[in-house]
């Protein structure tokens, strides 16, 4: 993903913006969750909305559920990987 940002809504309704640098990371981070609930149909999920122009653009949210929100805040809570 070059440049932009993406628009989370996560279920209780809180909105997050991710910028681009940030995806790759969250990504990789979900991966490393992937025996956890949610967390690798959630990296799909990221991977695609990163390749939608219209929601790198700010033109469209992506609305995470409950089980995805917990892991995107799981993910954004861990560091980068060093692999």
């Amino acid at each position: 993903m070059a440049g932009g940002s993406l628009r989370l809504v996560l279920f209780d309704g809180e909105a997050l913006t991710v910028e681009a640098d940030e995806v790759e990371r969250l990504y990789e981070n979900l991966w490393r969750l992937a025996p956890k609930r949610g967390a690798v149909a959630l990296a799909g999920v990221l991977a695609a909305a990163s390749r939608d122009r219209a929601a790198v653009l700010g033109g469209r949210a992506v609305e995470l559920s409950e089980r995805e929100t917990v892991v995107i805040r799981e993910a954004i809570e861990m560091p980068a990987s060093d692999a």
